[in-house]
Order: structure tokens, then sequence, then C-alpha cells
């Protein structure tokens, strides 16, 4: 699996679901969304 490194400097496996829920979220809160 991907491993990203974080602003804080540590390492995590990435999560497409993480990623996408995120965007989907991001999208819902604009008018444009």
């Amino acid at each position: 699996m991907l491993r990203v490194e974080k602003r804080e400097g540590y390492e995590v496996e990435f999560d497409r679901r993480k990623i996408s829920a995120a965007i989907q979220k991001a999208m819902a809160e604009t008018e444009q969304g």
C-alpha cells in the first residue's frame, strides 16, 4: 500500500476512502459543488 508523509513528518497509509470523503464534504459545502 502507498504511504504518504504528513505535514508533521510522520508517515501513514494512504486511504483513498478518506480522501474521497473529504472531497465530497468540501464539494457539498460550496455553491458550485
